[in-house]
């Protein structure tokens, strides 16, 4: 319906609200087989999830292809941890907190994203200030972005340091990038006592 609407008013933006989850690797899998009997509870969960999350990511793909003609943009976000109350939920199954779940995704980060992050990354694709071109799928993790292509290569490798396959922050730091897509540096989060 809302491509209809677009091109009868020359074109639009459609954001689409995806999730890291979607890009985990078989050992996130692997490990939940050899944990207590309840991981198979929260292996259901996460496969799940994952996998609608998956579903996500293909259609914003498929609809930057076939809306471009129409001028309409199309932004995935792969979305990381931040403060809500699904988060708080999930963090609660996990026996931990949200900025613990967080950690867990990724340690170099402390504490969980602030959900104002994703709106500063929507807002400047929106207003056309943002490098991000129509058709990226980009990992929102607190104050950084990163084009979640170089996550895509890991997923099937279970053999993976990081049980998550996510890329080791080394390699990341090239390739990290604000809001708008220019580069950037992880800023040093104090650990809270």
């Amino acid at each position: 319906h809302a491509v209809k609407a677009f091109r009868a008013r020359g074109g639009g933006d459609i954001i689409f609200s995806s999730s890291l989850a979607s890009l985990l690797n078989q050992k996130t899998y692997l490990g939940m087989q050899a944990g207590p009997p309840e991981d198979a509870d929260t292996a259901s969960h996460l496969i799940a999830y994952s996998a609608s999350k998956a579903a996500v990511d293909a259609v914003a793909r498929g609809a930057a292809g076939a809306y471009k003609a129409y001028n309409v943009r199309v932004l995935n976000l792969n979305i990381a941890v931040f403060k809500s109350e699904m988060s708080a939920r999930a963090a609660a199954g996990m026996k931990t907190d949200v900025s613990g779940m967080a950690a867990g995704f990724n340690p170099a980060v402390k504490e969980a994203g602030d959900p104002a992050e994703i709106a500063r990354v929507i807002l400047a694709f929106a207003d056309g200030t943002s490098k991000w071109q129509s058709g990226s799928s980009i990992v929102v993790d607190n104050h950084v972005t990163i084009d979640a292509h170089l996550y895509y290569s890991r997923m099937y490798r279970p053999d993976e340091e990081h049980p998550l396959g996510l890329v080791p922050l080394e390699t990341l730091k090239p390739h990290l990038r604000d809001v708008q897509g220019n580069p950037t540096e992880i800023k040093e989060q104090p650990n809270k006592a």
